[in-house]
């Protein structure tokens, strides 16, 4: 959707626009969509959750020391030496979710337990009231969750 960011305000609002609409096109066919995105911005959260039926905001909650630490794509180094301007955690906001639907904080979660955390909640919205017997379902989710991470 961007094939070369300049991260700018414009370009961020048209692309959680356009992740928006992409994301309710597919949800339309009945398809699950997890989009793993930063949305700095709350209006850019409250869009996605006006729009897409059984929205869930997951906010991945980690220090910002912690993420430039794990950063593969150097992002946060490049953001630093003024190689790329207007990125969250450096030089722009990163506006905390008010009411998020699940936490998890990754600096002291492991992956496996972040991810327990957000099937058991997902789970629990269709009427499960834990993982056990889901064990095949649990190990295909985690999957996509945490094929961006």
């Amino acid at each position: 959707l961007t094939p070369k960011p300049r991260y700018s305000d414009q370009e961020r609002d048209a692309f959680y626009g356009r992740m928006v609409e992409l994301s309710d096109m597919i949800v339309q066919q009945g398809v699950n969509v997890i989009v793993a995105a930063t949305a700095n911005k709350r209006v850019h959260r409250q869009q996605a959750r006006s729009k897409l039926p059984h929205f869930v905001e997951v906010w991945v909650c980690c220090p910002v020391e912690v993420c430039r630490d794990r950063d593969p794509k150097d992002l946060y180094r490049r953001a630093i030496a003024g190689e790329i301007r207007d990125f969250p955690g450096v030089d722009a906001i990163y506006e905390i979710p008010l009411a998020p639907d699940v936490v998890v904080n990754t600096a002291v979660q492991s992956c496996d337990e972040a991810t327990d955390h957000i099937l058991q909640h997902l789970l629990a919205g269709l009427g499960h009231s834990d993982t056990q017997g889901h064990e095949d379902c649990t190990k295909r989710k985690r999957v996509g969750l945490f094929m961006d991470g």
